[in-house]
């Protein structure tokens, strides 16, 4: 586990909905949801619980369906706090189906085929029998109404934590957040030298409470839900920031499992791990070994960070260095030093996944459990 700190610039004017989207103004803040989901798209990794813009027969374009911000098992971005105080540019926008335009604000007789964004308006206008085929707006003045947003200025900068589970992944320099997708670039600085703490500590930056379950702190209202700024939190790793001691929050994801079947399938692999590394046995028996023990214990930290789906761990497969040359190691395809190597290679890394699950299961043996398992935790992170 890595723990950096990253700065988002804005390029572009932001704008978040605070409440609602008539004459709101945009918090500064960043909500972890926002941030992670963004980072995630511009890597290009495809998310099935939240499109880029999803809609359904209904509308909901802005319904989440997300249960919460960590949503990707090898990194995690905390809120980020705006350094300074905001500065807002005022924007003027207006659109359909998202409360800035108002179809009974202004003086003019339109046909329904003007509401047909709206179908259940359109049945209830024409559910009265006293209704003609066309509908008076109120009042005298015009019929589309545009409103003032308060957007926060390009060149604003949020600071935050990212904490880094495996190999540093290939970030994006450019996100796109807000409203209106406006860019802003990205980048990271550290790692940052980390010490492990006991009892509960004061963090240096606002948590999501969904991911971090803070004991006291000062709610940010924000949507999709709000933020906690100021947190006393149970796990922290212990930081210096400008020369003084700082606390970032250790991110923790739910995940429903059962801990004893895990256990089986970590003893099943340690022998074959065993077995990888007898001399009497030849090359493709050997690295048919090292790729199945590889791909149990991938597995088995995908599921217990709560993802799932082939298609990840198959990216997962595909993002180690030497992989690939060792699955064709076991068809018998390739040989030699560089089929060795890879040998070695992935074998030391499915040591160490091994030893990391059966901590993570052992460490984490109290909490809910599954219906009908031994027992074991819903949350585990390494």
């Amino acid at each position: 586990m890595k723990v950096f700190r990253y700065r988002v610039q804005l390029v572009d004017p932001l704008f978040f909905a605070q409440e609602n989207l008539s004459g709101a103004h945009c918090p500064p803040y960043l909500h972890a949801t926002a941030l992670n989901h963004a980072v995630a798209w511009a890597m290009g990794l495809g998310r099935e619980d939240q499109g880029y813009l999803m809609t359904d027969l209904g509308g909901g374009k802005n319904r989440p369906r997300y249960r919460h911000s960590f949503i990707e098992p090898d990194f995690y971005f905390t809120p980020g706090r705006l350094g300074g105080p905001p500065r807002y540019l005022v924007e003027t926008a207006k659109g359909d189906r998202e409360s800035w335009l108002q179809v009974s604000y202004g003086g003019a007789r339109l046909g329904l085929d003007f509401l047909a964004f709206d179908p259940e308006l359109v049945c209830a206008v024409q559910a009265r029998a006293d209704r003609t085929r066309k509908i008076a707006l109120k009042s005298e003045s015009e019929v589309l109404k545009a409103y003032r947003l308060l957007t926060l200025a390009p060149e604003s900068v949020f600071h935050g934590f990212v904490t880094i589970f495996g190999p540093l992944p290939r970030f994006p320099n450019l996100i796109r957040l807000g409203s209106f997708r406006g860019i802003a670039t990205l980048a990271l600085e550290g790692p940052l030298t980390c010490r492990r703490t006991e009892g509960p500590k004061y963090c240096c930056h606002p948590v999501d409470p969904l991911v971090t379950r803070p004991r006291r702190g000062v709610l940010v209202p924000m949507l999709p839900y709000p933020l906690v700024e100021n947190p006393l939190v149970d796990e922290a790793l212990g930081i210096l920031q400008d020369g003084s001691p700082a606390f970032v929050a250790k991110p923790r994801r739910g995940a429903t499992y059962d801990p004893e079947a895990l256990r089986q399938e970590l003893v099943t692999a340690d022998s074959l791990w065993e077995r990888s590394g007898l001399g009497g046995l030849s090359l493709v028996e050997r690295a048919g070994a090292v790729v199945q023990v590889v791909r149990t214990v991938l597995a088995i930290r995908l599921l217990m960070a709560g993802v799932s789906g082939g298609n990840r761990l198959g990216a997962a497969l595909d993002e180690l260095p030497s992989f690939d040359t060792l699955r064709r190691a076991a068809h018998g395809e390739v040989g030699g030093s560089a089929a060795e190597q890879a040998l070695q290679d992935l074998r030391q890394f499915a040591r160490e996944e091994i030893d990391d699950a059966r901590q993570a299961l052992d460490g984490n043996s109290q909490g809910p459990r599954k219906p009908g398992a031994g027992g074991g935790s819903s949350v585990a992170v390494w």
